[in-house]
């Protein structure tokens, strides 16, 4: 027998990437492009000289006013933590026993799929397809694969299409005729401004986590939180470390959120973007998906275009639909229009290519 659990041992290992010399374009990981406000800077500057000592509870205290105050949940239903990943691994944790079966959309978030593996279950999912613009969810066919689940978890939007995936009505109705406990991850919740937050208190099965990584702009200080039932919140934070998240980012969490402001005009100049660059795609002839969030699925029918596109330090994600798929995350106006430089040359060496091929094929049918 070995030193580690066999469910542990084969799970996939998550770890950070290394970029090249000559970066042009960092738009693979979903993050805002900044800069930091001087506010936020300040904050944690100022938490960072105290650094010696673990955070004291009113800095617990003031964030959880604050994330009352945007959410409208009460403190009792809440708990932050070092990331909202690590708050979903919790909730695992907290209700699924080895065997359990538990439910997802594919594609989807990626730890989903891991988060069940470390715990034993049976992960099982619902895929999504394209329906026009957009990327959709069956739901009849999901409440069918949820009965008899344990958890059911869906990023809405969905990541990597960018879809919402669904409604309130849904969302209720998921609830209503299943038995599982149901989260929903709304990650992007400040893209796509649709929630189902205010549900959490009333359900008693409902499940809401969000972040701060993405329209807030603090991916590198790690920061989320969940809303969920009194039973699962309290199970959540015995989960946690002691001290889970650091005085830093406690500090420009509360500071952000002071701002709101500022994050909403953020928010307005990326979605701006966001459409913007869409609409050049479809231009160039590439099939570019609806979005919610800070970022667009596209499939641009160049071959290997992630590596094409890393090549001239243009940074995009990989994602399972094939080899001429990509995830463009938002980045700022000048990154934009270096991937659609760098997707100009790609594209017409493509198409110089197939011009080859097709002239070389039809000199070869001709010869007697």
């Amino acid at each position: 027998m070995g030193l580690v659990k066999d469910r542990i041992r084969s799970a996939p290992l998550y770890e950070p990437r290394d970029y090249p010399e000559g970066l042009v374009a960092r738009l693979d990981l979903n993050e805002n492009p900044g800069p930091v406000p001087g506010f936020i800077v300040e904050a944690v500057a100022e938490e960072a000289r105290r650094a010696n000592r673990y955070p004291e509870k009113r800095l617990y205290d003031t964030l959880y006013e604050l994330l009352e105050d945007y959410t409208g949940v009460g403190r009792g239903f809440l708990v932050f933590g070092p990331g909202s990943d690590s708050l979903l691994r919790a909730v695992f944790d907290a209700v699924v026993e080895p065997g359990d079966r538990v439910v997802h959309p594919s594609p989807g978030f990626a730890m989903y799929s891991v988060y069940a593996a470390l715990s034993g279950a049976r992960a099982e999912t619902v895929e999504l397809s394209p329906c026009g613009d957009k990327w959709c969810l069956d739901l009849a066919e999901l409440i069918d694969r949820a009965r008899g689940a344990r958890l059911v978890v869906i990023d809405n939007p969905n990541n990597p299409t960018g879809a919402l995936l669904l409604g309130r009505r849904d969302v209720v109705d998921l609830v209503e005729e299943t038995e599982a406990v149901i989260v929903i991850d709304e990650a992007y919740y400040e893209f796509s401004g649709e929630t189902v937050i205010d549900l959490v208190e009333e359900t008693g099965r409902l499940v809401v986590a969000r972040t701060f990584s993405k329209a807030f702009g603090l991916a590198g200080l790690r920061i989320g939180y969940i809303a969920a039932p009194r039973e699962l919140r309290e199970a959540v934070w015995k989960l946690l470390a002691p001290f889970p998240v650091p005085r830093t980012s406690l500090a420009a969490a509360i500071a952000a959120l002071k701002h709101r402001d500022l994050v909403e005009k953020q928010v307005r100049e990326i979605k701006g973007n966001r459409d913007w660059l869409r609409g050049e795609l479809l231009g160039m002839g590439i099939q570019a998906y609806k979005s919610w969030t800070n970022f667009l699925l596209a499939d641009t029918g160049i071959p290997g275009v992630v590596n094409k596109l890393a090549e001239k330090g243009v940074m995009v994600r990989r994602v399972p639909m094939g080899d001429t798929w990509m995830r463009i995350t938002i980045g700022t106006r000048k990154e934009l229009e270096a991937l659609l430089k760098s997707l100009r040359q790609a594209k017409e060496q493509v198409v110089a290519k197939n011009k080859c091929f097709s002239r070389h094929r039809d000199e070869n049918t001709h010869k007697p």
